[in-house]
């Protein structure tokens, strides 16, 4: 019996290491929802959340491409290990609202050891921004030294602004 097993052990075992040795890809299971956002701080639809996959180690770059075909680069060559990801984008690149319109989000994931770089993409509409900056007046801060020792003293600090 022990004879029997010992080689049916081995072939598991065996089958077991090349299932576990087998690359998964790079990018996977991406999803952006939902594909038409609104980001007017009303609480609807203000983020896209960005869900994906990452397989082996990878430098991941998110991008946007517009109506206009002008790429807008959300996030450039991060570093990511294998995992499952969620991003959410709330239409602001470089500290600018994206104007409303059909845009074509982009992930691009480049394996860190080497091989070809894997990519996704899909549309997204942005509709309803609100591509007015707010107006900060008479921004304060006190105390103007600030100390988070604990000692009690200058521990916190007070903001204002209209």
């Amino acid at each position: 019996m022990l004879r029997i097993l010992r080689p049916l052990l081995a072939l598991t075992l065996l089958a077991f290491l090349l299932i576990g040795c087998q690359s998964r890809p790079t990018l996977s299971g991406v999803t952006v929802t939902p594909s038409t956002i609104s980001p007017n701080a009303d609480g609807r639809d203000d983020l896209a959340s960005i869900q994906y996959t990452i397989g082996q180690t990878a430098v991941l770059t998110t991008s946007f491409i517009g109506p206009d075909g002008q790429q807008h680069i959300w996030r450039r060559d991060e570093r990511r290990s294998p995992g499952d990801y969620n991003a959410l984008f709330n239409g602001i690149i470089d500290g600018r609202m994206l104007p409303d319109g059909a845009y074509t989000w982009r992930l691009a994931a480049t394996p860190t050891e080497g091989g070809p770089p894997t990519q996704a993409e899909g549309p997204l509409t942005i509709q309803g921004a609100d591509l007015s900056r707010p107006d900060i007046t008479e921004f304060s801060v006190f105390p103007s030294e600030f100390t988070p020792n604990q000692d009690g003293i200058n521990d916190r600090i007070t903001v204002s602004y209209v």
